[in-house]
This record gives structure tokens, C-alpha cells and sequence, in this order.
């Protein structure tokens, strides 16, 4: 327990310390103090030990979430579970007068300098107005910032509207920018970039809610004066530059953008004048289009007086024109669906490119199996001519497998002849053949089978409990059976017994040279 006595001889945190350590006691009466103010490094030293241990709660009380309710409402609940595990934190040490973690790992102790001339410790209504201001009204604000923008925004949205309607560019303006740009407006990023900064130069202050509540750390102990506890002014300063490079660019981004407007509006003006041309006004522009439709269509009766400059469409394009404008023929169609001539036309044509494209896909289909056919069917006599090979015929291309087992196994009693070639297997591998199939090469219930196993016990498989047959060796050096850790590791890729990583092709025969 940290206490503090009062000492009238001093009358500043900062004076010298006097030789003898004081004892403190937890007392809201105005106090002086021997030793000076914590440093800025030590303060993030506290503060990043008392993130780690806030951190290892959190994470237990979410596990104990998850296994109670399930890993869903684990994660639905993460932002509350963590701030219900700094509040239990900070309610377990500052709350009831102790010292966190973190301080008492840079012995320092938070001390209240919110009345000019009087240093004292925190009182209790002070120490849970830090815990409200730096725990639970974030949190709350984080829950309800998502509905607060939503409302922000449908303000502005009405806002935009009622401005564009008046005639008020300005206005407009203004909303729309605010629209763009609400997200950064609403959140505490930059405030905080701000108080770091602030405390980078100063010193003093590493939250907001300690700034606003006047709490500073003071050192429990003498602390030398070497060149290694200098601050970190360097470090607010490239802070400053950076916010202002920010700065910099979010206002060449927003003229950027009301210069973007205005051209748009001005290209939209123009687009709307050249929506109406004179009788005769065609555009020639290659980035221009105006449909100029009076200079193709004829002259209408209502029309002032003739038109004598008019393009003959149907001579040039071989198109039928409207026969006329006006009452009964304005907006005349060349083609009408509702003709059942021309319907009945039309949907002939259609069936009869559904049917053509029908048979070309099935020709096209039987043409196709047809060649698979063909080839399927060489490939099996070529399969066959190399299943039946003769003798001593062995083939040896690089990209060619024919399991000539003929070979390789000896005569069975069903031959029809006896095979004269044969190769011996066991004398060129020095690997016994099996007499039968199924049959282990090694069957370790045999005592001459390598006898230098010794013990019944160690001649047992241990995942069949039985003589091992064709012992295979893992990596680890495991002995099984062949077929026993062939399935294992199939299913389960590590070894039986030490758990160590144990792959197919991994797994090593024993021999007996």
C-alpha cells in the first residue's frame, strides 16, 4: 500500500528528494511531495503494462464467453466483453485507491493537480469520474455513433433537398461536403491524434481523460537526470506534420471536388442548350451529339414554312420513313409489332435459327463422341497388347507403365504353360516375395525373423496388439506394423504415440540385408 505523510518543507513536486523515503498514505487533504513528476517514457511504460494485463483479462473473459454462450455471441459481444474487463481493472486498483500494475512496474502514482498550488491524491468521485470518462463514455458513444450518423445523415439529406428546391447553391454546397465527409467528422481519430501530439511535446498528459481531469504521475522513487530519459519531442512533432499533410490534401481534395461540380454543372447547361437546335443546325463536332432529327424526317404540315434542306433518308439507306407528322402520324413507327403479319414473319424466323442451331449441336455432339469412341477403343487394345506381353517383353519408356506383374511374380498352378523367363525378384532386391497374396514379407511371430528385436513386448505392433508384420518405422522412429501405420496416418497424419508429424510417404520399411 503506497501512502503519503505531508511534508510543509517542500513546497513543489519537483524539489529535491530529501534522503529518507516517506511513507503515503491515501488522503484527499491537500499534500506537497518529495519527488518529481514521471517522465514521459515511464508514463507509456505504465500504460503499455496496464493495456497488456487489461488485454489478458479481456481475452479470459471472452473465452469464458465463448465456452458458455458460443463463439457467435463471443464475437457479436467482443467491444463490450473488453470494456467491461478494463472497467473490472481499473475498479479492482484505481477505484478503491491502490496503484495499477503499470505504475507500480515504473513506480510512479497518480496524484490530482487540478487546483493551482495544491497537489493531492485522487478522491474517490474523481477516481470514478476517470473510470466513466476513459472506459464507459467511449463505449457508449461507440454503440451509439452508428444510429447518431444515420440521423446525421438523413438530416443533411433533407437539408440538401429543401436547399436545392430554394435555389440555394451555397447551402447545397455545404451539405453535400458535410455528406462526403461525415465519417471523419464523427469520430475521435483525430482528437486523440491530437492528445498524443499535445503530450509527445508536453509530457504531462497521455489520455484525454486524465488532461481533463488534471491527473499527472509523480515518481515514488529519485530518478536520476541521464541523456536516455529525454522526451519524445521528435516523435509529436512528425505527428504535427503528419495531421497537417492531411490537412493539406483533404482541402486539395475538396476544391478539387467543387471545381468538379461546377464543370459538370456548366457541362449539363451546355448539353441542355444544344438540346434544342434550329431546323437546320447540324453538329459536326467529333465529341458532340445532337439529335438533329428535323434535318432527316420530312416537313411536317404545322411547319411555318418549308423546309428545303432535308436529306432523302429513304433513297440514301434503303429505310422506310413515317409517313408524316403531326396528329396522325406523329411518332409513327416504321415497323409495328401489332401487324399479325408482321408477327407471324417473325416468329417463323426465330423457330427456324432455334432449329437450324439444334441440329448443328447434335451433329456437332455425335461427331464428338463418335472420335472419343474411336480413341477409348485404341486405347484399350493398346492397354491389352502391353497386359499380355511375351516373356522376356519388358517395356522400358520413360512415359509408358504396363504392370508386366508377370515378370515379376512366379508361375501359378493355373498357368496354362509354364513361364520360362522369369526374373528373381528376391535375389535381385533381396526382398522375400510373398508366397501367396496378403502374405507379409516379415511376419515377426516368427522368432528367426529379425531376431535382433528382442522381448515379446517390443515385437508387438501397438496398434494391433499383435506380432508385427512388415514393421515399418515413422520419422520419429516408431515401429508398427505396415499396414497398420499405412491406415493411421491416412486418416490421422502423426504418430501414435508421440503425436509428431508422420506422412505416407514417409514411412520407412524395415529390411533385413
Amino acid at each position: 500500500m503506497i501512502s503519503v505523510a505531508r511534508l510543509p518543507e517542500s513546497t513543489h513536486p519537483q524539489t529535491a528528494a530529501s534522503p529518507a523515503r516517506p511513507s503515503f498514505t491515501m488522503t484527499t487533504t491537500s499534500t506537497t511531495f518529495p519527488y518529481p513528476y514521471a517522465a514521459a517514457p515511464d508514463i507509456i511504460r505504465a500504460h503499455q503494462k496496464d493495456a497488456y494485463f487489461k488485454g489478458t483479462l479481456s481475452n479470459t473473459l471472452s473465452d469464458i464467453h465463448r465456452r458458455l454462450l458460443g463463439a457467435r455471441s463471443a464475437h457479436a459481444h467482443l467491444p463490450t466483453t473488453r470494456a467491461f474487463a478494463e472497467t473490472l481493472y481499473l475498479s479492482l486498483t484505481t477505484l478503491v485507491g491502490n496503484r495499477t500494475l503499470g505504475e507500480e512496474y515504473c513506480d510512479v502514482i497518480q496524484i490530482d493537480t487540478s487546483r493551482h498550488g495544491a497537489a493531492r491524491l485522487p478522491a474517490l468521485s474523481r477516481r470514478a469520474a476517470y473510470i466513466l470518462a476513459s472506459v464507459l463514455l467511449p463505449h457508449l458513444g461507440a454503440r451509439a455513433l452508428p444510429s447518431l450518423r444515420t440521423r446525421l445523415r438523413l438530416y443533411l439529406e433533407g437539408r440538401l433537398h429543401t436547399a436545392r428546391n430554394r435555389g440555394r447553391p451555397r447551402d447545397a454546397a455545404v451539405c453535400r461536403y458535410l455528406l462526403a465527409h461525415l465519417p471523419t467528422y464523427t469520430s475521435a481519430a483525430p482528437l486523440h491524434a491530437l492528445t498524443l501530439a499535445t503530450f509527445y511535446f508536453s509530457g504531462t498528459y497521455y489520455e484525454l481523460a486524465k488532461r481533463l481531469l488534471g491527473f499527472r504521475y509523480l515518481f515514488t522513487r529519485t530518478v536520476p537526470s541521464t541523456p536516455d530519459r529525454a522526451g519524445y519531442e521528435l516523435l509529436g512533432l512528425l505527428l504535427v506534420i503528419q495531421l497537417a499533410v492531411q490537412s493539406y490534401l483533404h482541402v486539395r481534395q475538396t476544391l478539387a471536388s467543387s471545381a468538379d461540380e461546377a464543370a459538370a454543372a456548366a457541362a449539363a447547361a451546355d448539353r441542355r442548350d444544344a438540346s434544342s437546335p434550329s431546323a437546320t443546325d447540324v453538329s459536326m463536332s467529333d465529341n458532340a451529339y445532337v439529335p438533329n432529327m428535323s434535318v432527316l424526317l420530312p416537313s411536317s404540315p404545322g411547319d411555318a414554312a418549308p423546309r428545303q434542306a432535308r436529306v432523302d433518308i429513304a433513297a440514301l439507306t434503303h429505310t422506310p420513313v413515317p409517313a408524316g407528322a403531326g396528329a396522325g402520324g406523329a411518332g409513327a413507327p416504321r415497323y409495328d409489332l401489332n401487324d399479325a403479319a408482321v408477327m407471324a414473319f417473325l416468329l417463323g424466323l426465330l423457330l427456324v435459327i432455334q432449329l437450324a442451331v439444334q441440329s448443328y449441336l447434335h451433329v456437332r455432339q455425335t461427331l464428338a463422341s463418335s472420335a472419343d469412341e474411336a480413341a477409348a477403343a485404341a486405347a484399350a487394345a493398346d492397354r491389352r497388347d502391353a497386359s499380355s506381353p511375351s516373356a522376356t517383353d519388358v517395356s522400358m519408356s520413360d512415359n509408358a507403365y504396363a504392370p508386366n506383374m508377370s515378370v515379376l511374380l512366379p508361375s501359378s498352378p493355373g498357368d496354362a504353360a509354364p513361364r520360362q523367363a522369369r526374373v528373381d525378384m528376391a535375389a535381385l532386391t533381396h526382398t522375400p516375395v510373398p508366397a501367396g497374396a496378403g502374405a507379409p514379407r516379415y511376419d515377426l511371430d516368427d522368432a528367426a525373423v529379425m531376431a535382433f528385436v528382442a522381448g515379446a513386448q517390443q515385437r508387438k505392433c501397438t496398434l494391433c496388439l499383435e506380432p508385427m508384420r512388415d514393421p515399418a518405422a515413422t520419422g520419429c522412429g516408431h515401429v508398427f506394423c505396415w499396414s497398420c501405420i499405412g491406415d493411421w496416418v491416412r486418416e490421422k497424419p502423426e504418430c501414435p504415440l508421440c503425436r509428431r508429424e508422420a506422412l505416407v510417404q514417409h514411412i520407412l520399411p524395415l529390411r533385413v540385408a
